[in-house]
């Protein structure tokens, strides 16, 4: 087996069939490659297309959103229907008509269970983090605890502080005081002039 085919065969195998490429995409609707690109890029711009990253890195299309912006392949539109829906014994039973439809709905069911195990996925990594992010902010919050405690009991054992007299500036009722000098206001100590 040559290498291009093996890398397409690595390449099928890790992606979903709900994805397709642009040059399958315009395989499966009958469309130049150049017109499918153009709709492609105005469905990114309006926001009903996008691309998805596969796990292999690879950039791929959405089919239901291929088919909402683009209506059902040419296969899937052929035949006019008479009757939607036939009962056979009271059950009913699948016709040309509702036969596309109900691939369609199967296509869209698998799409929305793949996205709903994907959020599933991320919610519970969230709550991880989550969980594990508290679990930090607990001790964070029990190491500042303990601290502020020691710092209690620090402060508790420290000496009381010695009573100090107020300094006499020698200042008479309604006399303005004096600015004090550098080694005055450096060692406390005002001295009388």
């Amino acid at each position: 087996m040559d290498s291009t085919a093996l890398k397409h065969q690595e390449t099928t195998e890790e992606t979903s069939p709900l994805y397709v490429s642009l040059n399958e995409a315009a395989r499966i609707w009958h469309r130049n490659k150049g017109n499918l690109s153009k709709v492609v890029k105005a469905g990114i711009a309006a926001g009903t297309l996008q691309w998805h990253e596969q796990p292999n890195g690879q950039k791929l299309l959405f089919l239901p959103e291929l088919a909402t912006r683009l209506g059902p392949p040419p296969e899937q539109q052929a035949k006019p229907v008479e009757k939607q829906v036939s009962e056979t014994n009271g059950q009913p039973q699948a016709t040309d008509g509702n036969t596309i439809k109900i691939s369609r709905l199967e296509v869209e069911l698998k799409a929305a269970l793949e996205m709903l195990e994907v959020i599933r996925t991320e919610r519970k990594r969230e709550a991880e983090l989550l969980a594990d992010q508290l679990a930090r902010e607990r001790q964070n919050a029990d190491a500042w605890k303990r601290s502020a405690e020691q710092a209690q009991e620090i402060i508790k054992a420290l000496p009381a502080p010695a009573n100090t007299t107020p300094v006499r500036t020698g200042l008479k009722q309604g006399e303005t005081p004096r600015k004090l000098s550098f080694l005055e206001r450096l060692t406390g100590r005002v001295q009388a002039k």
